[in-house]
């Protein structure tokens, strides 16, 4: 995984990423992999050593996660309602 204050060397060149953390992917079937591991890895971090991601979050951290992940997926950039989050913590967890 890269992060943005890594430096990189590309033919005798050096570079430096100035973009948020991302991973590279081969296929694009990695890619829903690929972006939970940032968001589990980076936008759920609440500690300092990135090296160790969280084994659990609680769930208001996580529904709040989700929530703006559909919001960025919907045109209207609606939100989950009441109704949603419930829903979903069962569907999740039983």
């Amino acid at each position: 995984m890269l992060d943005s204050s890594t430096s990189y060397f590309l033919h005798d060149q050096a570079w430096t990423t100035s973009f948020g953390p991302f991973v590279l992917t081969t296929h694009q079937s990695q890619e829903g992999k690929a972006f939970g591991t940032i968001l589990w890895k980076h936008a759920l971090e609440t500690r300092r050593d990135m090296d160790e991601p969280p084994n659990e979050v609680p769930w208001s951290s996580l529904i709040e996660l989700i929530d703006l992940r559909f919001q960025s997926l919907t045109d209207e950039r609606r939100g989950l309602t009441d109704d949603n989050k419930p829903f979903n913590k069962t569907k999740l967890f039983g």
